[in-house]
């Protein structure tokens, strides 16, 4: 595989946090790994991936958008089914099976949080993950 340059940008920001967070390090890791992998298949040489982390109140939210094509889809749920690929064109030759954001979803799910797809306004995909703090 050729470089393709991305530039990797982040951010984190506190605003009144009141807890610490608990959660399966691991699952949570796997959760952003994925979509972080998605972002880098799918962003374009010399494009950008952005990952804001807010901490805010009793919840954790993160933010990752890329420069890529962003999806097509008018409902974005099916993205999270299993085995769902948006479009046999975007995946071929990536060895692609369609589960990252199925099991981003299901780990998501199982911290008690949200994860949700849509396009930024100046083109790219935009993941939001919001998990709440949870407790000891």
């Amino acid at each position: 595989m050729s470089k393709k340059e991305i530039t990797f940008i982040s951010s984190i920001s506190e605003a009144e946090a009141s807890n610490q967070f608990y959660g399966d390090p691991q699952r949570i890791s796997q959760v952003l790994d994925n979509v972080i992998t998605n972002c880098i298949r799918y962003t374009p040489e010399r494009g950008e991936i952005a990952w804001n982390t807010v901490i805010h109140h009793n919840e954790v939210i993160f933010e990752i958008h890329d420069t890529g094509p962003g999806f097509t889809l008018s409902n974005k749920e099916q993205l999270f089914k299993k085995f769902y690929r948006e479009d046999a064109s975007r995946t071929s030759g990536h060895g692609n099976l369609g589960l990252g954001l199925y099991i981003a979803h299901s780990i998501v799910k199982n911290h008690g949080g949200s994860i949700t797809a849509d396009n930024k306004e100046t083109g790219g995909a935009l993941i939001k993950i919001v998990l709440p703090m949870g407790k000891k």
